[in-house]
């Protein structure tokens, strides 16, 4: 490089202890919901809760929040120091009164034999007891050891016996316990310590000079034993004692009060100052790491998925979920702000670039940071180490720089595109990679690509250019010296200096790729929404949240031998590169396995660690040490709801059916994946298929009767289920509709509707058969009453009285409107109703037949009312006739004066048809009298009054017959008049 120009002088070394890197960890307090900060011990029962002792109580933790218990849950002191699982996996607890209780799953329960320990303990004048260690054994007696007064056992009926020395006076028993604790036994304090070690299988008298003065009291002794190796705490000092010797021994400059070993065999000891104390693998003779300094670590303790719970008597909690996730704190010489870009080198070194032009260097013990001079806004957006020049790159948005030899210096650009306004500087430097052919660097910018070979040249496609605009995110170049570009319109390609984008192979290859990686053949794309996409052989795939991602948003990726770490804003993803049936091995880390923060803003994999950059500092991660717990997590069904009706949980619940609808609340225990467990259930005897989500709840309405079993089970952290689901069965009672006996009268109630039914539809049929049979009869003999033999007769007669008197022309004309009337008459009878036009028709042939054989005896006259269609007038037939021959026979030809017969049609209502028969005859009564004389009665009156009424039934009519006496003014009788409505007469189209 022919020139370079000096631009930073500045720089600080910052000396760092050994204990720079501390473990990721959650703290709880008693703003959490622990009812103190002074926890002494803490344990995890079968189903996976975390339950702590403290000096106001006992809390519950399940990985969201704290249940506190005291004396109004069964506690005998609100005080509570040890716990102990019995055989039978009930949690028991001893008070400072010396009582002791355990749990029955609801609450504390009281020792049934409180009452005798306690007179027991006043012999002893042990007014404030403390015991060091208990065991509840399988004959449900409890050995305790009482701290100053040796070991006692309390027998199952209530006796209590003081256990006797095993080894010479002047000794302490140690006793070995099979799950690692150690049992003491001792008459009084001792100045001249020698132990009786003793377990199942063998014992020995260790003697030996303890490096301690004065008279060791028996509170300052703890120990745990594991793989034939005891590890002995007094006061100050470790000792490792393995075959009846001292193996090794460490120091502290506080008292020992916890000891503790781990499922790898690390050994850990909780000081009352100085934190706790970490020996890998337990060795002695190697420095350990020292966590929580100025804290006293009173308990260690393990969870079912390899966590790590420190309870101190100051500070409430601590919890470690993973000791390979460690970060590195402010007070150490890091700020505890947002990191931008991490880089490392082949010397080891890490470099860090924050906000504000920071840049600093972590080498070793040492902290070295550097600051950009410049303008105010410049930001550093990209760091790339040059292996073969021995500089850093630093990008930023206004220049690029590289610092060698712990100096910076500022690359000067000699594009020279021949415009105006062209400043000379760097466009805004997003990404840079190098060419593996020939060692240039080629960089992604805020528009277009840049180019700087290893001759200093600079060469600028952008919009200088005219070649390339597109905002470059991430940039990349393959081993044939393509360059992959990822732009917030999707993904392009430079090959040979033609630009190509890729968006007309797959559509989402046209939306914002964030970042590109190329392994071997294969493009890793990460997307702004989509999730990750694999490019291979013009063939694309796309893995999203659906798939397992932490998110679909993906900014950073890293690239390893094994693995390939994806940053998002949800977390990080490790993927196994080796893809199995087309799916990804993914493991997420976020907030709630120990990241300080879900957002991930820097990320650089290099060798066996991870450096993960977060907003609030730097987080390292040994990958290689990944290790995920294959454990299943323990569930628990929560809350049970029956038509929203809180509702405890029992076997075979049978539910009525008015109240089908159930909720059921579960969750699984895991402190390391809190929140983000993945759960299926179904309910058998309704589903066939898991319903798969990361709900705590599941509810179905309205459920049907029968029997279900609800099976629910957990993804644990290597992506396996419970093998054994946990289960819940109940019932839904069947309605009462639903029963057999409901069945059985249903059936008699169906059977005796069927009868019923078919019993009036008999009747009906036979009605409706009978009403046919009387309309036809009555019709008939209307018919008959129109073709009557006396008529007939009358009428030829009449005819014959026309040729008698040589009436050619008279007897031509009644034959032939008698032969008319006949036939239609007949025709007539064909039908059920007739216009009025055809009733007129029928009406004046009569009549007019009638006159004549009476010579003219009567007048007659038929009067329409104006404005009335008598072709959409429908009335019924053989009725008007039959009213109007009465007339006639009965009323004008009974009277000695010339008669009239009035007959009017007149409109009724809206569709109704009114007609009215008027003669001016001899009236009823006489007519009736005269009838009565005759041997011949007339029932033509009673016949259609029959047929209207069976009209009125079979056509649902309302035709209705009234008769009028007509009188004159003297009050005799003058006449009949006879009306009848037809209502819905009138047609709208003639018939």
């Amino acid at each position: 490089m022919a020139y370079y120009r000096f631009l930073f002088l500045f720089l600080l070394l910052i000396a760092l202890r050994a204990s720079a890197q501390t473990p990721v960890s959650r703290h709880f307090t008693s703003d959490d919901g622990l009812p103190s900060s002074e926890v002494y011990s803490a344990i995890q029962d079968n189903t996976g809760y975390f339950w702590f002792s403290t000096d106001h109580g006992v809390a519950r933790f399940d990985g969201y929040h704290f249940d506190v218990f005291d004396k109004q849950n069964g506690l005998p002191e609100n005080t509570v120091f040890n716990f102990q699982k019995d055989p039978w996996g009930r949690i028991w607890v001893d008070s400072y009164n010396g009582f002791l209780a355990f749990w029955n799953g609801t609450r504390f329960v009281a020792y049934e034999h409180n009452a005798l320990l306690s007179a027991y303990l006043k012999t002893l004048n042990a007014s404030i007891t403390v015991y060091s260690s208990y065991e509840i054994m399988p004959d449900s007696s409890i050995l305790f050891n009482l701290i100053g007064r040796g070991q006692h056992l309390i027998h199952p009926e209530g006796r209590i016996e003081r256990i006797p020395l095993k080894g010479l006076s002047g000794t302490i028993d140690v006793e070995l316990i099979d799950n690692g604790m150690v049992h003491f036994n001792s008459n009084n304090n001792t100045d001249k310590l020698k132990l009786f070690i003793y377990d199942r299988n063998k014992s020995y008298t260790l003697h030996t000079q303890f490096e301690d003065t004065g008279t060791l009291r028996r509170w300052q002794i703890s120990a745990r034993h594991r793989d034939g190796t005891l590890y002995l705490g007094l006061s100050r000092r470790l000792y490792e004692i393995r075959s009846d010797s001292v193996f090794h021994t460490h120091g502290f400059s506080s008292r020992i009060i916890a000891i503790e070993t781990d499922a790898n065999g690390n050994l850990w000891v909780g000081t009352l100052r100085d934190g706790v104390f970490l020996f890998k693998d337990g060795n002695l003779n190697r420095t350990p790491h020292n966590y929580l300094s100025g804290n006293a670590i009173s308990s260690v303790s393990f969870d079912h998925e390899g966590g790590t719970w420190l309870t101190t008597l100051n500070s409430g909690v601590y919890y470690l979920p993973d000791l390979n996730l460690y970060r590195y704190a402010a007070s150490e010489g890091l700020p505890r702000s947002r990191i931008i870009q991490i880089e490392t080198d082949p010397q080891g070194n890490i470099w860090l670039a924050y906000e504000q032009k920071k840049l600093f260097r972590i080498a070793g013990k040492q902290i070295t940071q550097f600051t950009l001079e410049g303008a105010p806004e410049t930001e550093i957006s990209k760091l790339l180490y040059d292996k073969q020049n021995h500089c850093l790159w630093i990008g930023t948005n206004v220049n690029l720089y590289y610092q060698k030899n712990d100096r910076i210096f500022t690359v000067p650009n000699n594009f020279k595109p021949g415009l105006k306004d062209y400043q000379g500087r760097f466009p805004g430097i997003k990404d840079m990679t190098f060419n593996p052919l020939n060692h240039d660097i080629w960089m992604g910018n805020f528009a277009g690509i840049s180019n700087y070979d290893k001759e200093g040249k600079v060469t600028v496609l952008t919009n200088y250019s005219k070649v390339f605009t597109e905002r470059v995110e991430s940039i990349a170049v393959d081993t044939a010296g393509t360059i992959w570009m990822g732009t917030l319109r999707g993904l392009w390609r430079s090959k040979n200096g033609q630009f190509k984008s890729m968006a007309s192979t797959d559509k989402l290859l046209g939306e914002r790729i964030t970042q590109v990686k190329i392994l071997h053949d294969t493009l890793w794309l990460g997307s702004r929404g989509n999730g990750l996409l694999i490019y291979a052989n013009d063939t694309l795939r796309q893995y999203t949240a659906a798939s397992g991602l932490a998110s679909n948003s993906i900014n950073f990726i890293e690239t390893g031998e094994k693995y390939l770490v994806i940053g998002t804003n949800m977390g990080i993803n490790i993927i196994n590169r080796k893809i199995v049936g087309g799916k990804l091995q993914i493991q997420t880390m976020n907030a709630s396995t120990g990241l300080p923060t879900n957002e991930i803003t820097a990320l650089k994999l290099k060798n066996d660690s991870l450096f993960i950059g977060t907003s609030s500092g730097l987080v390292v991660y040994n990958i290689n040490q990944m290790k995920l717990p294959d454990v299943h997590f323990p569930l628990m069904f929560t809350g049970l709801q029956i038509d929203g009706v809180p509702t405890t949980f029992r076997p075979d619940i049978r539910i009525p059916f008015a109240q089908n609808s159930v909720n059921i609340d579960y969750f699984a225990i895991s402190y390391r994946n809190k929140g983000k467990l993945t759960y299926r259930h179904r309910l058998k005897g309704l589903e066939k298929d898991w319903v798969l989500n990361q709900k705590t709840n599941a509810t179905y309405p309205y459920l049907p009767p029968g029997d279900y079993t609800f099976e629910l089970s957990a993804q644990n952290l290597l992506g396996q289920w419970n093998p054994n689901p946990a289960t819940f069965s109940f019932s839904v009672k069947a309605p009462f509709w639903q029963t057999w006996w409901f069945y059985l009268l249903l059936a008699v109630l169906i059977i005796a509707v069927f009868f019923v039914i078919i019993t009036l539809r008999i009747r009906l049929l036979k009605k409706r058969n009978q009403l046919i049979y009387d309309v036809n009869r009555y019709r008939q003999e209307a018919l008959i009453n129109q073709m009557n033999p006396h008529f007939l007769f009358n009428a030829l007669n009449t005819v014959q009285r026309f040729i008698l008197e040589n009436d050619k022309i008279a007897s031509s004309k009644y034959l032939s409107k008698f032969a008319k009337l006949m036939r239609r008459v007949l025709e007539n009878s064909q039908k059920q109703h007739i216009t009025l036009q055809e009733e007129i028709d029928a009406l004046s042939l009569y009549l007019e037949l009638e006159s004549a054989r009476f010579h003219e005896r009567f007048q007659y006259d038929i009067i329409v009312e104006p404005g009335m269609n008598t072709n959409l007038v429908i009335l019924p037939v053989f009725i008007v006739q039959p009213i109007v021959e009465n007339a006639i026979w009965h009323g004008l030809m009974n009277s000695p004066k010339d008669g009239l017969l009035t007959i009017e049609f007149l409109f009724d209502g809206r569709n109704g048809i009114r007609c009215h028969v008027r003669d001016n005859g001899i009236g009823r009564m006489e007519a009736q009298k005269i009838s009565n004389s005759r041997e011949r009665k007339s029932f033509g009156g009673t016949i259609i009054q029959k047929r209207i009424s069976l009209m009125n039934q079979q056509e649902k009519k309302h035709i209705s017959l009234r008769y009028n006496d007509l009188t004159d003014a003297d009050g005799k009788a003058a006449g009949t008049e006879v009306t009848i409505i037809f209502p819905d007469s009138i047609q709208e189209t003639p018939r």
